[in-house]
């Protein structure tokens, strides 16, 4: 998060990705590699990972949110 925060977001995608491949993220992981990716332009791959995330913690707080973004993504 810090990484993307400063701006460095391939890098905190890069994170992200190893992250989520050691198959232990949580659904916060998978929302935030999402936003670090939308933030680079790339909608599909995050519309997946918004998949991932309301899979995972459909009730969590933010989840009314991603709903309602990933209705405005392509490949949702």
């Amino acid at each position: 998060v810090l990484l993307c925060q400063a701006g460095r977001f391939e890098e905190g995608i890069d994170m992200f990705e190893r992250l989520i491949a050691g198959g232990d993220a949580s659904a916060e992981a998978h929302g935030n590699l999402a936003s670090a990716l939308l933030s680079q332009g790339r909608e599909r791959e995050a519309a997946v990972q918004l998949r991932t995330f309301l899979k995972m913690a459909p009730d969590h707080p933010k989840a009314a949110q991603m709903r309602e973004l990933l209705k405005t993504l392509p490949g949702r």
